[in-house]
């Protein structure tokens, strides 16, 4: 079962964000302590224990929000928890972190089954903006009929089209 969240203490977070610092940085921990987080969530995760390992990369990102792998990870515990408007936030995250290809698919996909247009529109323009590959060309043009679809239904054509 998962634990209430620990409260955030605003001014230490005030003060570390001014300061151009992590939580961790901040109050003196050593980067240890977020990545033995971090690999315990991962054993969490492959053992199939989704709750288990949202509750430590929670703890992870709150200790450094600028981990992508952590937010990519978050992502797919909450996914495979059945919370899939929280994993496109961490995989929106992780996609302003880490700009690839993969994530921003990944937010376009998710965005388009949660018909959360907005999201979906910032996933294509990443999509875009990464497309390496015949096959990333493929998905961009399969996801981006899905978009069209969703922002002016069925029957009529986009605006210009």
């Amino acid at each position: 079962m998962s634990q209430e969240p620990t409260p955030v203490d605003i001014k230490a977070v005030t003060e570390a964000v001014k300061g151009g610092q992590s939580l961790a940085e901040h109050f003196g921990l050593s980067p240890a302590t977020g990545r033995a987080l971090y690999t315990a969530a991962a054993g969490h995760y492959e053992a199939g224990r989704y709750a288990e390992a949202v509750d430590c990369l929670i703890k992870v990102t709150a200790l450094d929000a600028r981990m992508p792998d952590a937010w990519a990870l978050l992502g797919n515990s909450l996914m495979r928890d059945g919370k899939f408007a929280e994993a496109l936030e961490a995989w929106s995250l992780e996609l302003h972190l880490r700009p690839s290809f993969a994530s921003a698919h990944l937010v376009t996909r998710t965005s388009l089954a949660l018909k959360d247009p907005a999201s979906a529109a910032i996933g294509l323009i990443a999509m875009l903006k990464h497309m390496k590959t015949a096959e990333h060309g493929d998905a961009f043009v399969e996801l981006g009929r899905a978009f069209q679809q969703l922002t002016y239904g069925g029957g009529s054509p986009a605006p210009g089209a």
